[in-house]
């Protein structure tokens, strides 16, 4: 008979520079964690909680993080692309710098948030994306040219 196990629980961990390339960690609880320039590439984090959480630099390329909650959190430098958002909640979350390039933002929740500064986002993937009056677009966006 197979156990079950409980999700991975690091709420307020200190744990900035670590490893979690490819992890499996679907569920985790990262709430204010620190993860600053933490390598997190091709990980699955489908419904993990990362609210308040310090994802300064990290490297979350290729990483499976659909519906996770990332309200909150700080994404100053934190590189994005090529991962799946899809339903993933961004709402009060400060984004700098950080790179969108061919991320799945699908559903994700960007009401209220400033964009301006984001690298690698799209019309087409804003236009898919949970978005309100308040939702700061980056520079030089223009959602007029998408059919």
């Amino acid at each position: 008979m197979a156990t079950k196990r409980s999700p991975l629980n690091l709420e307020g961990a200190g744990i900035p520079e670590s490893d979690w390339h490819e992890g499996m960690l679907n569920g985790a609880r990262f709430t204010r964690a620190n993860l600053s320039n933490a390598n997190v590439r091709d990980a699955e984090l489908t419904y993990s909680d990362f609210r308040f959480a310090i994802l300064d630099g990290a490297d979350f390329r290729g990483a499976l993080l659909q519906n996770a909650n990332l309200g909150g959190a700080s994404l100053v430098g934190t590189n994005l692309s090529y991962s799946d958002l899809m339903g993933a909640d961004l709402r009060d979350t400060k984004i700098v710098d950080a790179d969108f390039t061919m991320a799945r933002i699908a559903g994700a929740h960007l009401e209220g948030v400033d964009l301006t500064t984001a690298k690698g986002l799209t019309a087409s993937q804003i236009i898919q994306a949970q978005t309100d009056a308040a939702t700061k677009l980056p520079i030089g966006l223009d959602l007029s040219k998408v059919a």
